[in-house]
């Protein structure tokens, strides 16, 4: 499953290599005390980080529209989308998701403005890198 999901949350993104051993776990995407039948269902189980499965928790709501959306069948560029280090709401669903799971907690925010400079850091260095190569080979 971890292979599956690419070493990441299934909601929030975080990458299991910048995580504790044991801090990510399988998540019922219809939790187990609402559809106990779906428990070992494989299209119910996600790769979650433990704070998204934590604030997750049990949430299920009835009806489609007040629900968290599903990240394998929904379109999530529908719901949600990343705006520097800001999880921004693109429908209800997508608020939902934020306001459940605490997207935006600064926990979550700090996390994403840290890899967001990371980023930009590697960027930097390839630049100075490939300067430095025109710049010898123009002196050879």
């Amino acid at each position: 499953m971890q292979r599956e999901f690419i070493g990441r949350c299934v909601y929030c993104r975080k990458s299991d290599l910048d995580q504790e051993p044991g801090a990510f776990h399988v998540e019922h995407y219809r939790p187990q005390k609402h559809f106990p039948n779906l428990a070992t269902t494989y299209n119910n189980l996600f790769y979650a980080c433990s704070t998204c499965n934590i604030f997750k928790a049990d949430y299920w709501n009835q009806r489609v529209e007040a629900r968290i959306p599903n990240p394998c069948d929904d379109v999530m560029s529908q719901h949600l989308a990343f705006r520097d280090h800001i999880i921004e709401e693109q429908s209800q669903r997508g608020l939902i998701a934020i306001e459940q799971l605490r997207l935006n907690n600064d926990n979550s925010t700090g996390y994403r403005q840290r890899l967001h400079q990371d980023v930009l850091r590697l960027i930097d260095a390839v630049i100075e890198l490939k300067n430095k190569k025109r710049t010898s080979s123009n002196c050879g």
